[in-house]
């Protein structure tokens, strides 16, 4: 891992040059704006609140910036996970669920899979997340993830919020299991 310079500031780092793309039969670096569109491409919904979008893009530009300092992939990965546990924050509120029973990123996910909004063949991908996310938030020592990784993430991460989120007329905001469940408070 190189040190952060000045004078380097926006060169890419060196172990970039393993990330490779082929264009007109012609192999060569992956550039910065190649990645950083790639980053940017997966968007959220405008169904999705401000607050959550704001930590989306916080994700999203440490991982522009991955590289030319490698490390920032990772933070920016650290920051997809608590931006899930944000969105499953915001949707339990949104829907009154209660404050003591959805207290923990896992009893949120638990309670919008009873409530339907988190189907339950994907409970064990909101799990990972928050394992993941616990893992990072109390290190031991520095992880280092990839920008093919961060690029699978970024994606997965914006779909997993829309999802929560969906658009007006896509399907109902509040599932018909999620009306009766905001009663259990």
């Amino acid at each position: 891992m190189r040190k952060v310079n000045p004078d380097k500031l926006f060169e890419l780092d060196s172990v970039m040059v393993h990330f490779r793309s082929v264009r007109n039969d012609h192999e060569e670096t992956v550039s910065a704006t190649e990645l950083a569109q790639s980053f940017m491409d997966p968007q959220l919904s405008y169904t999705v609140p401000a607050d959550l979008q704001e930590l989306f893009e916080t994700a999203r530009g440490a991982l522009c910036y991955g590289c030319f300092f490698y490390p920032l992939y990772t933070l920016g990965i650290d920051q997809l996970w608590r931006v899930l546990d944000a969105a499953t924050d915001h949707k339990c509120r949104e829907l009154g669920a209660s404050k003591r029973k959805t207290e923990r990123f896992g009893q949120r996910i638990k309670w919008l899979v009873n409530a339907g909004l988190i189907l339950p063949e994907d409970e064990k991908r909101w799990d990972a997340a928050r394992q993941l996310r616990n893992g990072a938030s109390h290190a031991d020592r520095q992880s280092i993830y990839d920008p093919a990784t961060a690029l699978g993430l970024n994606k997965s991460v914006c779909e997993q919020v829309n999802s929560l989120f969906p658009k007006v007329g896509a399907s109902s905001s509040v599932p018909r299991n999620a009306r009766s469940s905001t009663k259990q408070k």
